[in-house]
């Protein structure tokens, strides 16, 4: 199962990163599957040039793939990978795995089917599993995308950047309502 953890904003890469060193490596042997940081594609303008550059796309947070038994104890492990300061260990990357507010339950929550599937729908077209960039047209006022992972997505659409060749979207994920900001381009009307 697939679970949502949420770590120290801008830390996402960096916490996978110490996962991968031999040190946590051995402490988490056999009880993960997977653990990464989807990310997107987005682009911005320095000094009148486009450049795109690859962000997290729920930054802030990590997925991790494990069996339901052993969230417990990767949680834990995860909990005990700090930052480092000039002072030691100033505070903690990893705060914990997403729980269902709405219950007194201490179980964790997984990644809904549904959610999952939205994000592999995202990613799919990546090896390192980042949102590319799209296509559009605008027929009769409407958006219509036309090829990219976002074809077939315009209802989550919330503002698009024709000038700049950037979207926004709104989706529902983790229990709540989630901004993506990615790259539309429009290629006709």
């Amino acid at each position: 199962m697939r679970y949502v953890a949420w770590v120290t904003t801008g830390y996402e890469d960096w916490l996978i990163e110490q996962i991968n060193t031999e040190r946590f490596q051995e402490k988490l042997k056999g009880l993960y599957a997977d653990i990464w940081c989807p990310k997107v594609l987005t682009s911005f303008t320095n000094k009148g040039v486009t450049v795109l550059k690859k962000t997290p796309m729920f930054p802030g947070y990590v997925l991790v793939e494990t069996e339901e038994s052993k969230v417990a104890e990767v949680h834990r492990i995860l909990k005990g990978i700090g930052l480092a300061s000039s002072s030691g260990l100033s505070s903690v990357a990893c705060y914990g795995i997403l729980r269902d507010e709405k219950s007194s339950s201490s179980t964790f929550i997984p990644i809904k089917p549904e959610e999952e599937e939205l994000i592999q729908r995202l990613t799919e077209r990546s090896e390192d599993r980042t949102m590319g960039a799209s296509l559009g047209v605008i027929k009769d006022g409407k958006l219509i995308i036309v090829d990219g992972p976002l074809k077939g997505m315009e209802q989550y659409v919330e503002h698009i950047d024709k000038r700049r060749k950037k979207v926004v979207l709104k989706m529902k994920l983790f229990g709540e309502e989630r901004i993506i900001r990615g790259v539309l381009e429009i290629v006709g009307e």
